[in-house]
């Protein structure tokens, strides 16, 4: 059975993710849409990316998978499919889509232009429905990415904060907290090689109300509840972590803000 996944920021409390659905089948009655999460914070981008990145990897060959995070919605910035090695992405080129088709081996992108592949009636509020959706729908069904409108050739890029070692630090910033507390960071997980943190060693995390120390771990259990945990993330990036509770509430950081690790000598 072909698949369809959805990624938005609308939550579950209104009929928006249902209306898109119900789209998808209406254009293709056999396919499972799948949710990878509604529950971005409003307008993140660079959430949205994070959990698009890190969640594609995990479906079956040929899956479309849509993604509206789109502030811009109505503006001039363009729907588009992306064709990849693995899979089709359906959104807004607003930077979304970009980290996760690069990740699948991106192939071509297309505007998504022929009256085929919209409602009769495009809201210039929700895209979502009236043209993703419905492309989607049409792509799962069998027809070719190239189909929808004339090839795109610059993509827009996300800009992400990146990681770097300075003076002895590890200089980063907070891209995602997950539902624990934990806090996922831009550096990729061999920079703690790069930093020379070593199992076990102790480790000053610096957040925005000051400095905490903690233990660089393989897992959560080989620190004490309520202690702080420096460690290599299950999504391929630095974490942060306390056993029990929330780091981000410790740190009282969130999306965006810095973070500096460094060892205790």
């Amino acid at each position: 059975m072909p698949i369809v996944t959805l990624l938005s920021d609308f939550g579950a409390k209104d009929s928006y993710v249902a209306q898109m659905k119900g789209v998808i089948l209406d254009n293709c009655h056999d396919c499972q849409v799948v949710d990878i999460t509604h529950e971005v914070q409003r307008h993140n981008i660079l959430m949205g990316s994070f959990l698009l990145e890190t969640a594609v990897p995990c479906f079956p060959k040929g899956t479309v998978h849509v993604a509206v995070v789109d502030p811009g919605v109505g503006s001039e910035r363009l729907p588009i499919v992306i064709r990849c090695k693995d899979a089709i992405f359906v959104g807004p080129d607003n930077g979304l889509l970009i980290r996760a088709a690069r990740k699948l081996g991106v192939v071509a992108a297309y505007r998504i232009q022929r009256p085929e592949f919209r409602r009769a009636f495009v809201s210039s509020t929700f895209h979502g429905r009236d043209i993703f959706s419905v492309a989607a729908g049409k792509l799962v069904a069998g027809l070719k990415p190239e189909s929808v409108g004339r090839r795109v050739s610059k993509l827009v890029e996300l800009n992400v904060p990146g990681a770097k070692l300075e003076r002895g630090a590890l200089k980063c910033r907070v891209i995602h907290v997950d539902v624990f507390g934990n806090v996922i960071t831009s550096a990729a997980n061999d920079s703690l090689v790069k930093l020379g943190a070593r199992l076990g060693q102790r480790l000053m995390v610096r957040g925005v109300v000051g400095s905490f120390q903690g233990r660089c771990a393989k897992a959560y259990e080989e620190v004490n509840p309520g202690e702080l945990a420096v460690l290599k993330g299950s999504q391929g990036y630095v974490e942060v972590a306390v056993r029990e509770e929330s780091a981000a509430a410790l740190l009282e950081v969130g999306p965006l803000d810095e973070l500096e690790i460094r060892l205790v000598r």
